[in-house]
């Protein structure tokens, strides 16, 4: 009895310890985020002011002289990415009220054999591919989006997002193109989907 009282009492002790290093690390993450809250906010003021500025967004391809000059096979202008950049990763994590050290955390990272970088979130992934549609037809020319992960997009990484147009639907109101899309850091892609847009007469 005695043996199995020492063990629960060391179990306890254990549990105790490990419980408040985790809460020193939250309470560590809370702070951090709480500093990027307030820059990210009031750059986000900056930024919404700066685009309600920009000149209105040319569309590339879709009709020229009253004749579709997309097809299936036409390649999608790349989007590139020259840099990822860290600091965007901690205010979309401030944003997004997201505390997972993954996202800031390089030293943490590198215990887990990421390179000793921050991964990028998902929606900042996935905004890549958006641009991309956006400045190739408009603005408001997606009418769906579906994409899946496939790899971890780190710190620092070159990336550029690809697409091409599958099939084609004249059937509807608006011509519609089923795009095949996906974004690649030296060839191997870390996001990859389907994408249908709308065919904007430019």
């Amino acid at each position: 009895m005695d043996t199995i009282g020492n063990f629960l009492n060391h179990f306890v002790k254990r549990l105790s310890i490990v419980a408040k290093e985790k809460l020193s690390k939250w309470n560590a993450a809370s702070q951090m985020l709480e500093k990027c809250m307030t820059v990210s906010f009031s750059q986000l003021s900056y930024l919404m002011k700066m685009a309600s500025q920009l000149p209105k967004q040319q569309a590339i391809g879709g009709f020229e002289g009253g004749k579709l000059n997309v097809d299936v096979g036409s390649k999608i202008p790349p989007f590139n990415i020259a840099s990822v950049d860290t600091e965007k990763m901690k205010t979309m994590a401030a944003l997004l009220r997201d505390p997972y050290p993954i996202h800031w955390d390089a030293e943490g990272n590198e215990k887990m054999g990421i390179k000793g970088k921050v991964v990028n979130q998902g929606p900042l992934n996935l905004s890549y591919i958006v641009n991309m549609l956006m400045n190739w037809q408009g603005q408001d020319c997606i009418r769906r989006l579906q994409v899946r992960f496939t790899g971890w997009v780190l710190g620092g990484d070159v990336l550029s997002a690809h697409g091409k147009v599958v099939s084609l639907d004249t059937t509807t109101d608006e011509l519609l193109a089923t795009c095949e899309i996906w974004l690649e850091r030296d060839g191997e892609r870390l996001l990859e989907g389907e994408a249908v847009v709308a065919l904007t007469n430019s």
